[in-house]
């Protein structure tokens, strides 16, 4: 804030989309609601909520001890503590969602309320000062996404152990969200479960289901799931075939591991995500496949930058001059499908950049195409 002579920052979060929530609960801790923090550079935040309270309660587990109500006028309230710290006539920071997300924005008619009641403050877009201090993420952090990836790798099991023939597909979708509150895990983020015999991405074939859906042999399940722990994500894109795989199957499966070896053998600090996004996708390409959906993006408290390639968001434009850092958090997740868009899949787990190259934070050995029978 004083590199870039801010005073003040209001930081607007809502827990009805990751990206519109890291940045406030990164600055207070607080998971599910909506609100605003007024950060000033000098004095003590205050944060504003639908119901304000102290110690205990709802808000127990926030880090600002300055918590108010603001429903249903923020505006006017955020206005009034901005002119109670002294810094009306200064420069105001405002943080909204995700760049990614930021379709998904800052409130316009709160925004404009805000400009009109401090008509001598200078106002600037700040979203991306909270998110840049996020992408290097600390001991404590890294510890959350381990946690996370601990309780992933049991709901995998869960579903290798369960899919078999018979069993009920809407089942295991229970048992798979039972287990995941059982053993601490807060939220999915996401959680796509598709089957049959043809399909080319966990969320766009019988996702939805209606018991009963029974397991039939020889067919596919196709899973991308991240499991939150205190807001941390681990992710993973983990196929399932009941029984052997057909031949089309295998060669897109190897096609995704070969990407995803080459990425995890190359990803380094100091690496460009162009650079890596171009070893990743260079075996699919040569297997004469396609993809849709991006081969990496990071991850923490959402989806994060940097956010690969992504054709099936054509307005989207990858960073490809982004620096990878230690401590960085990525999911590696290559996908391939055919060009008739029959058969396809990704294959995808959590790494951190180390200081000399990169490391799971699920399981030391690489992901797999899982028989479940």
């Amino acid at each position: 804030m004083s590199a870039e002579q801010i005073d003040c920052l209001i930081i607007y979060g809502s827990s009805s989309l990751d990206g519109q929530m890291a940045s406030l609960r990164y600055m207070t801790n607080i998971g599910f609601a909506e609100g605003y923090l007024v950060f000033p550079i000098e004095g003590e935040p205050t944060l504003f909520v639908f119901i304000g309270r102290r110690g205990r309660g709802k808000w127990a587990d926030q880090w600002i001890t300055d918590v108010r109500s603001g429903h249903p006028d923020y505006a006017r309230a955020i206005c009034d503590r901005i002119k109670e710290i002294g810094v009306d006539k200064r420069t105001i920071g405002v943080v909204s969602s995700d760049e990614f997300y930021r379709g998904f924005g800052f409130p316009y008619s709160v925004y404009n309320e805000i400009v009109s009641g401090l008509p001598e403050a200078s106002f600037v877009d700040s979203s991306n000062m909270i998110e840049g201090a996020r992408l290097i993420k600390g001991r404590a952090e890294i510890g959350c996404i381990e946690k996370a990836a601990e309780i992933g790798l049991q709901i995998m099991d869960l579903l290798k152990t369960n899919a078999k023939p018979g069993a009920d597909h809407m089942m295991i979708r229970r048992r798979a969200f039972e287990t995941l509150l059982e053993l601490g895990g807060e939220n999915w983020n996401p959680f796509l479960y598709s089957f049959g015999e043809n399909m080319t991405h966990a969320g766009v074939k019988n996702m939805i289901l209606s018991s009963p859906a029974i397991v039939k042999q020889n067919e596919i399940i196709l899973t991308e799931f991240g499991v939150e722990y205190r807001g941390y994500t681990a992710q993973y894109n983990q196929p399932y075939s009941v029984g052997e795989p057909d031949g089309e199957w295998q060669r897109v499966f190897e096609a995704c591991l070969k990407g995803y070896q080459h990425g995890f053998k190359a990803l380094r600090p100091g690496m460009t995500a162009g650079e890596l996004e171009d070893i990743v996708l260079s075996p699919i390409r040569e297997s004469g496949y396609v993809f849709e959906n991006p081969p990496f993006h990071g991850l923490g408290l959402s989806l994060e930058q940097p956010i690969g390639i992504f054709p099936a968001q054509p307005s989207h434009v990858p960073k490809k001059s982004f620096v990878f850092k230690e401590n960085m958090i990525l999911e590696l997740e290559p996908a391939a499908m055919t060009s008739d868009l029959n058969i396809g899949m990704s294959l995808g787990d959590t790494l951190v950049v180390t200081d000399s190259g990169c490391r799971r934070l699920s399981k030391e050995s690489e992901p797999e195409f899982i028989r479940t029978n």
